[in-house]
């Protein structure tokens, strides 16, 4: 059966949880050993039953897991089931996809087991007394409550899942929201060209221009990069399992929940931005170039393939999207083949795509000089409102950053002699990518 689907306008808001006490930390890793335990306990159901020619239902699953096996809630339990068979339902399709277009099959339908898991309540099991959030956890054991902030606490909470990252623990809150406004039926067309420097850039009809500078998340992504080949190196002069090598392995780890909360924060950010300058301009379409398979068959190099395959244009589109129709706006992804290389004022082509950041166009005609990611969101908009390249043109560019630029700070990786002078007062370049 999966997730059953309600026709719901909901957000998820994340709400991290430091500096525990001794005893809710401790439950709350019970929760989630146990929410592993009963997964795994399913998925093995699930596989027996599989090998031996039958399929279990819902029902059936909702059978082996009563009689109060788990110290977790029915709801909770009925989750872990619902999410087993939804993620069943997707390995079947995906592997009659792959064996429609005579591939070899390497879907796998679910086996793993897990030591710790997710743990769900939904809306019918939680409750929002004096400030605080109480999740049930069955019959006979102590509720977890934490504390909530006080723009959560009068909202409508359909969902809560509590979730580890890294260092700290968070829960997933899933909101109901109001009904999505009707969408604006008159007003301009905004082509918007995504980019692996710049997030975005957004051309009107009438020419106003917007470029969002992203270098900031290209420096986060790039000293996670130089951090994690550290830390590699110095790993694999340990023995794998030794405490140092957990230690640093750790390390590792914040390090990327580091960057997707910096990430996070710029994309979110950065759409803002966009959402509010289409606003002003009297926005009603956004056309965004579809770049969805610009990783495909890529070999262009190492450093190129890192930075393609780090580009965040999925996330972003998706924070765009629903910023955009909360504001009435229609967001649609149009083909941008070539828009990059074609002047956006004579429609010429280059024979290849510009080198950095500024568009010169060959034709002795014209003699063209944009932005360059200005000229593809022009063109973009163009190809959207009358299906060809060079009808609209960038004539005023705004560039704005996504996010504030703070002070810089000592990077060091764990153990190293620089991490020991910062804790000391005394400011030493650190060696983090050396190695040494």
């Amino acid at each position: 059966m999966g997730y059953k689907r309600t026709a719901t306008t909901c957000t998820v808001q994340l709400v991290a949880y430091r500096n525990l006490s001794a005893t809710t930390t401790a439950l709350w890793e019970t929760l989630r050993r146990e929410a592993g335990r009963c997964w795994t306990d399913l998925v093995q159901a699930h596989l027996a039953s599989r090998h031996a020619g039958t399929w279990l239902t819902d029902a059936d699953l909702r059978a082996l897991t009563k009689g109060g096996r788990y110290c977790l809630h029915s709801q909770s339990i009925q989750a872990l089931a619902q999410r087993l068979l939804a993620n069943v339902d997707t390995a079947g399709s995906l592997r009659q996809q792959e064996q429609a277009v005579g591939g070899d099959i390497r879907t796998r339908f679910p086996y793993k087991p897990k030591a710790y898991t997710t743990v769900i309540w939904k809306d019918q099991a939680i409750r929002v007394h004096d400030g605080c959030l109480q999740l049930p956890n069955g019959r006979g054991q102590p509720d977890l409550v934490l504390p909530l902030p006080a723009r959560l606490q009068h909202v409508s909470i359909r969902k809560v899942e509590l979730l580890w990252r890294a260092d700290h623990y968070q829960l997933a809150l899933t909101i109901e929201q109001p009904p999505e406004p009707p969408l604006l039926s008159a007003g301009q067309t905004a082509g918007v060209d995504l980019g692996e420097i710049n997030p975005a850039a957004v051309v009107t009809e009438a020419g106003q221009a917007l470029i969002i500078n992203g270098r900031l998340l290209r420096h986060h992504k790039q000293l996670r990069n130089k951090r994690h080949a550290a830390y590699q190196e110095r790993m694999a002069r340990c023995r794998k399992g030794s405490r140092r090598w957990k230690r640093l392995k750790r390390r590792r780890v914040r390090a990327s929940a580091k960057l997707y909360r910096q990430q996070r924060n710029h994309l979110h950010q950065a759409s803002r931005k966009v959402v509010d300058f289409a606003v002003q301009q009297g926005v009603n379409r956004l056309a965004v170039g579809d770049i969805r398979d610009v990783a495909d068959g890529v070999k262009k190099g190492a450093v190129a393939n890192q930075k393609i395959s780090q580009w965040p244009h999925g996330q972003f589109m998706q924070y765009l999207s629903y910023k955009a129709r909360r504001q009435s706006i229609a967001v649609e992804q149009i083909a941008e083949d070539y828009s990059a290389r074609t002047c956006s004022y004579c429609n010429h082509q280059r024979a290849s795509a510009p080198r950095g950041r500024v568009f010169r166009c060959p034709n002795p005609g014209c003699g063209a000089i944009v932005h360059r990611d200005g000229n593809g969101a022009a063109n973009i908009c163009s190809q959207a409102c009358f299906g060809v390249y060079g009808k609209i043109h960038p004539l005023q560019i705004r560039h704005l950053r996504a996010t504030v630029v703070g002070a810089t700070t000592l990077a060091s990786v764990a153990g190293s002699a620089s991490g020991r002078d910062a804790r000391s007062g005394h400011r030493q370049k650190p060696p983090v990518f050396s190695g040494r």
